[in-house]
Order: structure tokens, then C-alpha cells, then sequence
């Protein structure tokens, strides 16, 4: 009985031990912030929008400390960066997509007694193109310090803050005929152009010529996404020194896909070529 009872006696006490050493984490982590902190929650997911789809989404700024007053931040969207960094893994990113496309408040307050704020952010999916981002920063002022990016507070192992700067990747959604067009060019890049045309022979798009590198390789220059309606196609890629983009300097190469709507999977490989002489035509429809 004895036994029985130490036993469940050292099962709470580790329990209990468990329970107060994640207290003291969540505790540590936060007072690591200084009482003036406020971040902006970092988005992970793309937008996806539809042509002329209007959506809203949600932004949270978190502050490190509840005040007993309500605190307004003001938030700017960001065109310019101030960032000198040399790697372009560490430039800060600045917004691309059309200013007609989205409206971003001027302001988020933070409730008294409260560590969270929310805005409501607006995005319009007309012509936005692929790849466009948004950045949305909250401005420095006095009482607020943004310049700590931290992970793992209030509680949270998942939970993330970007320092002072919201960044928004738009997608556009294609409910038509998703084409990408991938452009990888041998050390000759500057020899490489390609054209696409619809039924009419009329110019939907063209690229290059690219840069030269200096060895042998194979160099993605070029992927761009289109929305097709049905339709027929010609894609026409070049080499102005007529030995194709894989002769012997790398094993370059255009690449046509049609893609799901989303642009994240590949549905069907239309044509990939680099061996041929000055062109290469391709012709395709869709459906």
C-alpha cells in the first residue's frame, strides 16, 4: 500500500514539475521583450485570387504588454526598402502589385487591457499577375519598438513575429488554361529569345536576350505565368548563333506546362527542347 501510494505520490510531482518548467519557458521567452514591443503576425500562405474576386483577410499585431489604454499604431504600406544588406537573401522585401489592387487601414488599435489588434485588409484579383507581393509595416513612433523578430512566445511553440513588416504574396487563380513558360540557357544566355503567339500571329509575350555566365551549366533566366483562353498557340524560341541552347556550353533548354489553377502542380508537359539550330517552333492548343 506504501508503495502504491509513493508511487502516485512521484507521478504528480512529475506532472507537476513538467507544468512549472513550461510556465517558466513561456515566461522567459516573454520577458525577453521589451514592454514597448509590438510585431506584426507573419503570413506563411499565398492569396490566391480570382480574376475580379474581391477578398478580405485578417492582419494581428501583437504587443508584448497589455496597457490600460487603447494604443494606435499606425501602418503604412511599403514601397522602398531601407535595407543596405549585400545578400539578397537578407533584402527586405517591398510592395510590387498594383496600389489600385488592395486597401491597407492606416491604423490597428490595440484594446486597453489587451495584447492583440486586429485590421482588415482588402485585396482585389484583377490582372495582379504572378508573383506580386505586398508589404505592410507598422511606423515607428514614440512608445513602440518593432526591431525584434522572435518565435515561440505568448504560449505558442508556432507562434511567429515578423519585426515590423507584413509581407502579403499575391497568386493569381486561372480558371481559363494555366500555361508556364520556363527558359533555362546554357553560358550563352545572351544568344536565347522566344516569342508566344495566339491563333492571329499577334505577340502575347516574348523574353531575352539574357546574360552570359561564365561556364558551362544550366541557368534558369525565365519562368513566367500566363492565362490562356482556348485557343490554338505558337511558342518560338531562338538562338541568334544557330546552335540551339544545349551544344556543348550546358545543357540549357525552354520548357512549356500547363499548370493547375493555382500555378503549385504540373497537369501536363506541353514541350521541352534545347537541341535545334537558330528556332524552334512549337505549335498547342487548349482545351
Amino acid at each position: 500500500m506504501k508503495f502504491n501510494k509513493l508511487i502516485k505520490f512521484l507521478s504528480l510531482s512529475l506532472v507537476l514539475s513538467f507544468l512549472m518548467v513550461g510556465c517558466d519557458e513561456d515566461s522567459a521567452t516573454e520577458s525577453k521583450l521589451p514592454n514597448d514591443y509590438v510585431g506584426l503576425v507573419k503570413r506563411y500562405e499565398p492569396l490566391n485570387l480570382k480574376d475580379g474576386e474581391v477578398v478580405s483577410l485578417e492582419g494581428t499585431v501583437i504587443a508584448a504588454k497589455a496597457f490600460n489604454v487603447d494604443r494606435v499604431l499606425e501602418l503604412e504600406v511599403i514601397y522602398e526598402s531601407n535595407n543596405n544588406a549585400v545578400n539578397d537573401a537578407d533584402v527586405i522585401p517591398v510592395t510590387t502589385a498594383n496600389p489600385n489592387s488592395f486597401t491597407i487601414p492606416t491604423s490597428v488599435t490595440i484594446p486597453a487591457g489587451e495584447k492583440q489588434g486586429t485590421f482588415q485588409m482588402s485585396f482585389t484579383g484583377s490582372n495582379i499577375g504572378s508573383g506580386k507581393v505586398i508589404v505592410v509595416g507598422i511606423v515607428q513612433q514614440v512608445g513602440v519598438s518593432t526591431d525584434i523578430t522572435t518565435a515561440g512566445s505568448f504560449g505558442n511553440p508556432n507562434f511567429e513575429i515578423l519585426t515590423s513588416r507584413l509581407v502579403v504574396n499575391l497568386k493569381a487563380l486561372c480558371e481559363l488554361n494555366p500555361l508556364r513558360v520556363t527558359i533555362a540557357t546554357d553560358a550563352f544566355g545572351t544568344e536565347t529569345t522566344w516569342e508566344l503567339y495566339d491563333a492571329d500571329l499577334s505577340l502575347i509575350a516574348s523574353g531575352g536576350p539574357y546574360t552570359d555566365e561564365s561556364a558551362a551549366g544550366v541557368y534558369i533566366k525565365d519562368v513566367k505565368d500566363f492565362c490562356l483562353p482556348n485557343g490554338t498557340y505558337t511558342f518560338v524560341a531562338y538562338d541568334s548563333f544557330g546552335d540551339g541552347m544545349s551544344s556543348g556550353n550546358g545543357e540549357g533548354y525552354y520548357q512549356l506546362q500547363k499548370m493547375n489553377s493555382t500555378g503549385t502542380a504540373v497537369v501536363t508537359e506541353i514541350a521541352k527542347n534545347g537541341t535545334f539550330g537558330s528556332n524552334d517552333v512549337v505549335e498547342f492548343s487548349f482545351p
